[in-house]
């Protein structure tokens, strides 16, 4: 396990492709890579995203872009193919569960989707 500090668009790439594979492994709970890779990736973000308010599912497609992932993935996490397409097209607002789902299993930021406003200290 090599792990280095995050400097560019590219290492943040690199870093959130191995999160991804790393989330799914069995032993991804007790995995000390995966956690520093996250600690590294929330840093990256916190210093390089500006920390305006952001709509809800501009974040869910700009952190599904970012991962590389599609709306057949997003469809297989929430069961269903028409309640991705809905949420993805705006007509359908992400529930409780959905939400609790995009930050349990993807790490998405729970407030962003909610839609809370962080306060800037």
């Amino acid at each position: 396990m090599i792990v280095k500090p995050i400097r560019t668009e590219q290492d943040y790439r690199a870093a959130v492709a191995r999160i991804d594979r790393l989330v799914t492994a069995p032993d991804a709970e007790t995995n000390d890579e995966l956690d520093l890779l996250t600690i590294l990736v929330m840093a990256y973000e916190n210093e390089q995203v500006p920390d305006l308010p952001m709509d809800p599912i501009d974040y869910l497609k700009a952190s599904m872009e970012n991962r590389g992932l599609t709306q057949s993935d997003l469809a297989k996490l929430l069961g269903s193919s028409s309640r991705a397409a809905e949420v993805l097209g705006g007509t359908r607002q992400l529930s409780k569960a959905m939400i609790r789902l995009l930050s349990t299993e993807w790490g998405l930021d729970a407030n962003t989707l909610v839609g809370a406003v962080r306060k800037v200290a």
